[in-house]
């Protein structure tokens, strides 16, 4: 579950943006898992490229994780999202049922004549620690971002429900996941994660994380792309 910095260049965004959920909106697939490989970064580009496909056009597809793996950047020991999307600028998208997930890094099955003739047009990193960016971020789309999954008190990887806000994540990343909407319970706002460790896993796969100031919860607003 490591995570390779890659810099991109940072955009500057106005805080004007409203609460949002993109799985209700239609424009997320149901919960995936990644299992022994460590391709959190693969999965969390391809549920944020998934998402801009669908937004874009109205039709949700599933895309394929093996393709990340076997033909960009990385592998099940760790990568980066960013490189994932630069793939994505040179190479179309397959789709899920055309390059199934095995889990295990082989030989690039790419064909130029089978893909969906989706590509990506470019990426660029949220403004870091600002939870008014990020908001503006998700208000367009779902974004891939990073958090320390590994607190020592274990509860990122023990959480099952309720609004998250461990205090002592440190100043690390190691895991891949997605910010796909934002909200508010109680008077607490929230972001809604999207993680790749199947539905077993959190709220059916999901997590609502305290929205904070600074790094964000588990530096959660560090690298945002």
């Amino acid at each position: 579950m490591s995570f390779e910095e890659n810099e991109v260049s940072e955009i500057d965004l106005v805080a004007n943006a409203s609460p949002i959920n993109w799985v209700n909106k239609g424009a997320v697939n149901g919960i995936k898992n990644q299992m022994a490989c460590g391709l959190c970064f693969g999965f969390s580009a391809v549920a944020s490229m998934e998402a801009a496909h669908q937004i874009k056009s109205g039709k949700l597809l599933s895309f394929s994780e093996q393709q990340i793996l076997d033909c960009a950047p990385g592998s099940c020991s760790g990568g980066n999202y960013a490189s994932s999307f630069a793939y994505y600028e040179t190479s179309y998208a397959m789709t899920e049922n055309s390059y199934p997930y095995t889990h295990k890094l082989a030989t690039c099955q790419y064909k130029s004549g089978s893909n969906t003739g989706v590509k990506s047009t470019g990426h660029s990193s949220v403004t870091k620690n600002s939870p008014d960016a990020m908001k503006t971020a998700v208000s367009k789309g779902v974004v891939s971002v990073s958090v320390n999954a590994s607190p020592s008190s274990g509860s990122f990887q023990n959480y099952k429900t309720g609004i998250y806000n461990e205090k002592n994540c440190g100043d690390t990343v190691n895991h891949a996941v997605n910010i796909v909407g934002w909200g508010g319970a109680n008077s607490t706002e929230y972001w809604l994660i999207r993680n790749s460790w199947a539905t077993s896993w959190g709220e059916n796969g999901y997590m609502k994380m305290a929205i904070t100031g600074g790094a964000g919860v588990c530096n959660v607003l560090t690298r945002g792309v």
